[in-house]
């Protein structure tokens, strides 16, 4: 009776695992093995950078009574929860052998940096898939000599707070952007204006941005309209001069440039893949250069149905954190572009979403603006 029930285990262990290996000791124990077991897997090096390679080593043990071939796949993630999926390997080992199989990744120019994960699939002809292991932060990618923190000494000023009461500066973001990262490169002089908004105080370089002024033998006294239809001059006068009163890209490097400021001509990168933007941002930034910048903040909801806080706003790009996933940021109208008095050293991610009144929102980047070498 006790031998027919055996016999019965072992049909119906067959039928439902046909991956493990059943044996009968003779006093009549079952034991139970996996086909296969993994003895160890070996990661290395745990710590990479672009264009380097990591090697990961997979050692498995045959359980069975028979030679048995294993098909052996291995995918790689990144931080965006991407999957990579490396060539699969096979493995053919004889009764209770060993053997170790290794696989070679390399990490490309445009990887986000950050720690991967790695997932392991080891198939036979029968069952399809056997077993799957995934390793989580196997190893981490780094950009070489950006790990720690950039963040240049770019002073702040609010468009609509530290500019005149009698400038209404709600459009005012290129110009207020621009005129934040001329005082970086120190090329202008306090020219101190007091204002009463949100609170009394004085703002050393508003006048800039709305009053007409001379450097270096050119007057910026052209008129544009602000926000409530009044005229202003300055660098609101000179960038904003058009239909829409927007904050024009070729006027800002020609604005730089009259302040003695070189910079590459505008660069439009909305819809690239936000690594190759990123690595453009932070190869400027760690050279010591501040990126002017036009993004849009909008939810991630269909296009259809999308709302926005802003579809076009002009922001200074400052430093960055984690190899750029998260970029430090003046925003002259304040963090998020909601009008708070609160835009100096906030950080933006163009990778991670943020929520705001229960909606995710994300920030894409339209066009940037980086100065170059000042002219000799």
């Amino acid at each position: 009776m006790r031998g027919g029930i055996l016999l019965l285990y072992f049909l119906i262990s067959l039928l439902l695992f046909p991956w493990i290996v059943i044996s009968v000791k003779g006093s009549g124990e079952v034991t139970v093995k996996p086909l296969f077991e993994i003895v160890s897997y070996f990661i290395s090096p745990k710590k990479i950078t672009l264009g380097e390679e990591v090697s990961i080593s997979l050692t498995i043990k045959n359980n069975d009574n028979i030679r048995k071939t294993f098909y052996i796949e291995l995918a790689v993630q990144d931080p965006d929860e991407n999957w990579q999926p490396l060539s699969p390997q096979a493995i053919a080992l004889e009764p209770k052998a060993i053997g170790t199989i290794i696989f070679y990744w390399t990490v490309s120019h445009s990887a986000i940096p950050g720690y991967y994960e790695v997932k392991i699939a080891i198939k036979t002809s029968e069952p399809p898939v056997i077993e799957t292991k995934e390793i989580d932060n196997a190893f981490e990618v780094v950009i070489k000599g950006k790990e720690e923190t950039v963040n240049l000494a770019v002073p702040y000023i609010h468009q609509y707070y530290d500019t005149p009461d009698d400038f209404d500066g709600r459009d005012a973001c290129g110009a207020t952007s621009t005129v934040m990262v001329l005082l970086y490169y120190r090329k202008l002089s306090p020219w101190p204006c007091e204002c009463s908004k949100p609170f009394k105080h004085i703002s050393e370089f508003g006048n800039y941005i709305s009053r007409i002024y001379t450097y270096n033998g050119y007057t910026f006294d052209t008129m544009t309209p602000d926000a409530s239809g009044k005229p202003a001059y300055g660098a609101y006068g000179f960038i904003h001069n058009n239909r829409y009163h927007l904050a024009d890209s070729q006027r800002i490097k020609d604005y730089l440039y009259k302040h003695g400021i070189n910079s590459e001509s505008p660069l439009w990168v909305y819809g690239r893949p936000p690594e190759e933007i990123n690595k453009i941002i932070v190869d400027a930034l760690v050279s010591g250069k501040p990126v002017i910048a036009s993004i849009e903040i909008c939810s991630t909801a269909p296009e259809g149905k999308r709302a926005c806080i802003t579809e076009g706003h002009v922001i200074v790009i400052k430093g960055f954190s984690n190899a750029g996933r998260y970029y430090i940021i003046n925003d002259p109208y304040g963090k998020y572009a909601l009008g708070g008095y609160d835009g100096m050293d906030v950080q933006y991610s163009i990778f991670e979403k943020f929520v705001y009144k229960e909606k995710e929102w994300l920030v894409k980047i339209k066009w940037i603006v980086i100065p170059t070498e000042p002219p000799g």
